[in-house]
């Protein structure tokens, strides 16, 4: 049988390793993409000795909740076109959670050209809002509103008004996860929703943790806010942009940039940025993922 079946046997042995291929490529569980936790570096910007084991920090130091199942990172290149063409393509399906840049202002005879990266990066995403008619920050995500009012609103929700000590309302964590994961697979049977809702909690709790943290670094002074003024079509627009993490202590090993003829290694001016990426998927409860990001730099590089 072997000598005249053997091609119809490698046939049937492909059909069946193409069908299981399949079958479970289907039922798999796919990240959304609010469950993927983007982190870019742009223009100028260097990764150090961290970056590339970054991800499996992340993931080893449970840096994230539950609900984050993928934290790839990518670097642009500084006169790269192929890195231009593919930062535009990411951003025009809403891809990236967080970016480093820096905020060096060039040397320049005309101050409209003296712009950073991140003038320049906050010139790029003013557009027109229809509604209110105002020109406003459509790239990026305002770093103060988001951690001085979305978060504690947020936090508000599940802890009261006194968030800071007040209890958990497990009756409205149970909503959010319901309302949030109701059509998930992770979470089809009984005992997996169940265990689902508690991962919830865990994540509401480690999130005030993490806030708490953050603030403690803006009150220490380890982080600060940068805002960015630029110029366009003659008017003048001001946004609050980034948050400065250049004084942690050893952020170098994460990321940096260099000035000069000799490349001198600096991040004084190292910012992130937080991407406006709507409410994207889920992303109106995930977007709180970047507070655990912030609080892992401070833990990590800031002591």
């Amino acid at each position: 049988m072997l000598s005249y079946d053997w091609i119809k046997i490698t046939l049937s042995v492909v059909a069946a390793v193409v069908a299981l291929v399949v079958f479970f490529t289907m039922v798999t569980t796919r990240p959304s993409d609010a469950q993927s936790f983007e982190v870019y570096l742009y223009y100028g910007i260097s990764g150090g000795q961290d970056f590339g084991d970054l991800p499996t920090d992340l993931k080893d130091e449970h840096v994230f909740s539950y609900e984050v199942l993928e934290t790839p990172t990518e670097t642009f290149s500084e006169g790269d076109s192929y890195s231009s063409a593919v930062f535009t393509a990411r951003r025009s399906t809403l891809q990236g959670e967080v970016m480093f840049v820096n905020d060096v202002k060039k040397e320049a005879e005309k101050e409209e050209e003296r712009l950073s990266r991140l003038d320049e990066l906050n010139r790029m995403g003013i557009v027109l809002d229809r509604d209110s008619g105002k020109m406003v920050q459509g790239l990026l995500h305002d770093p103060q509103a988001f951690l001085e009012q979305d978060v504690p609103a947020y936090l508000k929700r599940f802890f009261g008004e006194d968030f800071e000590t007040g209890t958990l309302n497990e009756a409205e964590v149970e909503a959010c996860f319901t309302a949030r994961n109701s059509g998930d697979n992770r979470f089809r049977s009984a005992s997996k929703r169940a265990a689902g809702i508690e991962s919830e909690k865990a994540r509401i709790n480690k999130l005030r943790t993490d806030y708490l943290n953050v603030r403690a670094a803006f009150e220490a002074g380890k982080l600060s806010y940068t805002r960015s003024v630029v110029t366009l079509d003659g008017q003048t627009y001001d946004f609050c942009v980034g948050v400065n993490v250049g004084k942690l202590n050893t952020i170098g090993n994460l990321c940096y940039y260099t000035v000069g003829e000799d490349k001198t290694k600096l991040t004084q001016a190292l910012n992130v940025v937080l991407f406006n990426n709507g409410e994207k998927n889920g992303f109106s409860d995930l977007k709180f993922e970047t507070v655990s990001f912030l609080s892992y730099l401070v833990r990590h590089y800031g002591v």
